[in-house]
């Protein structure tokens, strides 16, 4: 847990060195927020958190010793298979931190009013990755209603084509100025 602690500790340092030396004057600042390293934990032997800045809200995935993510080209995507659903993340390297994947979650950050808000976002965020999304069943209602919706196409014959316009005799057919004036004919006679 100590070594969590000391990732934490080193992505919030990194962050801020960036924050103080590169983003100066950026306008995607939100300057309400600062930088903050969330709920690092392993997850299959990885290190696995959210940082938190004034521009970005991102996971960050660090590899476990077997990982041999030396070899990979930055900036190439990988999907990871968290228990909610696949992320696709991003190769990155930082001079503090080396090689990780991140996935961005936020970006801009003005949607957050203050740290707050983007902590507790941060905190449901890392709580909803790890919980398996489950597929609703079809209710007994509902697997009733599509039995007899099935039931139903077997037996209704399809539906019959609309009938074909018969062609009118001379005397039925309506002259221009009948037809586009409404005229009616009582009789068969034409007039």
């Amino acid at each position: 847990m100590a070594d969590l602690e000391h990732l934490s500790a080193r992505v919030e340092a990194c962050f801020q060195r960036i924050l103080d030396e590169k983003m100066v004057g950026i306008p995607i600042l939100n300057r309400e927020l600062g930088v903050q390293a969330e709920g690092f934990h392993l997850w299959e032997g990885r290190p696995l958190g959210i940082i938190i800045t004034p521009w970005l809200m991102s996971l960050m995935l660090f590899p476990e010793d077997t990982d041999e993510w030396d070899q990979g080209l930055l900036g190439s995507r990988q999907s990871f298979s968290l228990p909610a659903r696949d992320y696709a993340f991003t190769l990155n390297e930082f001079d503090e931190l080396g090689r990780c994947y991140t996935h961005s979650l936020y970006s801009p950050m003005f949607d957050f009013t203050d740290q707050g808000s983007a902590l507790a976002m941060a905190k449901v965020v890392l709580t909803q990755i790890h919980q398996p999304v489950e597929l609703s069943q079809p209710s007994d209602e509902e697997r009733r209603i599509d039995a007899y919706m099935r039931q139903q196409a077997m037996f209704d014959p399809e539906p019959e084509p609309p009938p074909k316009p018969s062609k009118l005799s001379e005397n039925e057919r309506l002259s221009r100025r009948e037809l586009l004036f409404g005229a009616l004919r009582a009789d068969g006679d034409g007039k």
